[in-house]
């Protein structure tokens, strides 16, 4: 039971966040700038097990005025990314719009030693259909998620 409990601890309140645990382990880099998502190497990757004793050991609120044991939980950055392709065959002039996707798709775990690592890959898929109401101008637009930035957007 130890072992689970070691793996994930977040703690917050009005004010930052703090998450310790060994599942910082699985994130080399974290994101250093809120307005660009520029990563930056996960400072807490080394030490973690100290980290995460020293919040334990903490008694009371997490406060602005004392360094954090743990990066914000914002700060992790999405295991994901994809962009937009549209594909065009030269010989009969189709189209068809795809996504490459590629990132952190799981994790897996050694048979022999037990250890976890990151699970990468890539991917292209096709995007959905659109129908020929909704691709109308003189409809609404379509809302689309996108998956890098987890915001809304028309198209």
């Amino acid at each position: 039971m130890d072992f689970w409990r070691s793996c994930f601890r977040c703690q917050s309140g009005s004010g930052s966040s703090e998450l310790t645990g060994w599942i910082v382990t699985l994130f080399p880099c974290l994101i250093v700038d809120w307005r660009t998502k520029a990563l930056g190497p996960n400072k807490y990757l080394g030490n973690w097990k100290a980290y995460f004793d020293a919040a334990n050991a903490r008694t009371g609120w997490l406060r602005y005025d004392v360094p954090s044991e743990g990066p914000g939980i914002h700060a992790v950055p999405q295991a994901l990314a994809s962009a937009p392709v549209r594909c065009i065959d030269l010989l009969n002039g189709s189209k068809k719009e795809l996504r490459f996707v590629a990132g952190m798709f799981g994790v897996s775990q050694d048979g022999d030693t037990g250890a976890l690592s990151a699970s990468f890959g890539w991917a292209v898929v096709h995007e959905p259909a659109v129908d020929a109401a909704a691709a109308s101008p003189l409809s609404e637009p379509v809302r689309v998620l996108d998956e890098v930035t987890g915001k809304w957007i028309a198209e």
